[in-house]
C-alpha cells in the first residue's frame, strides 16, 4: 500500500465513523494532547519516540465561566532496551465541585513483524481519587448527590495495541475503568457498571512528507462508548523542519480547534491548542490549553 493509499485510508475511516457517531454531550474531558504524543490516549504509544521525554499540560475550558472544567498533566516516558518502555503520568481533572486525582504506571513492548513493521502493547496501573463537594450544591440531599462516591479512593488502569508501518500508525485503546467523572454513583447500577470495555478509542494516523521541510500529518480520534453518545474528532497537522508546527483539527458537533507549536531547543518545545466556542453545540466559551516538552538526553535506537 503506498503512501496515497494510507492517506486515503484514514479519510475513509473519519467518513466511516462519523456516519454513524453522534455526540449530544461531553463525557470525559476534551482533551487535545494525543495529536503531539499519542500516548495520552494509548499506552501502546508509550516511549514511541524513543526519547525519554517529560510533557506537562494545561487545559482550561470555557474560559471566563465559573467552575469550567480544567485539567493538568504530568507525563513521563523513558524507552530501555530488549523494546520495553515505561512511564507513567500524574493528572488532576476539576469540573467544579467534582475533583479527580489520578496517576499511573505503564509499560509498552514493540514486537517486529517485518521491517518497518511493529506491533507495540501497551498496559497502565494505578489509582484515582475522586472528590465530590455535595455542600457547594443548592440541594445536596438529591438522590443523585447522595448517591455520589465522596472521597473515593479507587484502583484504575487501561490496555492498548498499536500497529506501525512505516509513516501509518493505526492503535486501538481500552484506557480506563473507571466511569468518566461526573457520572460514577454508588446507587445508581446503570452509571456503576461502568467497566473497562465500556470506553473505546481508535485512532489511525498518516505522516506525508511533502518534501525535505515540509511533513503532513493526517490523525483520526474515535471515542466509542457503550452507554453515551461516541465522539468523532481528526485533523492535519503541518510540521516545518520539525522547528514549527500548526495544525488545524475539528471535533463533531464541538467545533474547531488550531495548534501553534515551537520547538525551542532541541530539548525543549511548547505548543498552545485554541478551541473555539461553538453555540450551535451550547459551549459558550473559547477553550484554551498549553503544553511544554522537555526531551532527556538522547534518541535510543
Amino acid at each position: 500500500m503506498n503512501r496515497l493509499s494510507y492517506f486515503a485510508l484514514v479519510l475513509a475511516m473519519y467518513w466511516l465513523f462519523g456516519s454513524f457517531c453522534t455526540l449530544q454531550a461531553q463525557v470525559v474531558q476534551v482533551q487535545h494532547m494525543a495529536y503531539v504524543n499519542p500516548y495520552f490516549n494509548n499506552p501502546a504509544f508509550l516511549g514511541e519516540s524513543k526519547y525519554k521525554q517529560v510533557y506537562a499540560s494545561y487545559k482550561r475550558q470555557w474560559l471566563g465561566i465559573a467552575d469550567a472544567p480544567s485539567i493538568a498533566t504530568i507525563t513521563y516516558e523513558a524507552p530501555l532496551l530488549n523494546n520495553l518502555n515505561v512511564g507513567g503520568f500524574i493528572q488532576n481533572t476539576s469540573e467544579g465541585i467534582s475533583n479527580r486525582i489520578a496517576g499511573q504506571m505503564a509499560a509498552a513492548y514493540e514486537l517486529q513483524l517485518e521491517a518497518y513493521q511493529y506491533l507495540q502493547f501497551g498496559l497502565s496501573l494505578g489509582i484515582a481519587y475522586d472528590n465530590f463537594d455535595s455542600a457547594a450544591l443548592d440541594d445536596p440531599n438529591d438522590p443523585v448527590v447522595l448517591g455520589r462516591a465522596q472521597g473515593a479512593l479507587r484502583p484504575d488502569g487501561g490496555l492498548g495495541i498499536a500497529y506501525i508501518n512505516r509513516d501509518f500508525t493505526f492503535g486501538f485503546s481500552l484506557p480506563s475503568y473507571l466511569t468518566p467523572s461526573p457520572f460514577s454513583t454508588r446507587d445508581f447500577p446503570d452509571q456503576a457498571s461502568f467497566k473497562l470495555w465500556d470506553y473505546r478509542i481508535f485512532s489511525a494516523a498518516f505522516d506525508y512528507d511533502l518534501n525535505s521541510e515540509w511533513t503532513l500529518t493526517s490523525k483520526l480520534f474515535f471515542h466509542s462508548y457503550a452507554t453515551f453518545d461516541n465522539q468523532l474528532e481528526g485533523g492535519l497537522l503541518l510540521d516545518y523542519q520539525e522547528r514549527f508546527n500548526g495544525g488545524f483539527f475539528y471535533r463533531r458537533d464541538m467545533g474547531a480547534t488550531v495548534l501553534f507549536g515551537l520547538v525551542i531547543t532541541q530539548a525543549i518545545s511548547a505548543g498552545y491548542f485554541y478551541s473555539f466556542s461553538t453555540p450551535s453545540a451550547n459551549l459558550p466559551n473559547d477553550s484554551h490549553e498549553l503544553f511544554i516538552r522537555f526531551r532527556l538526553g538522547y534518541q535510543v535506537r
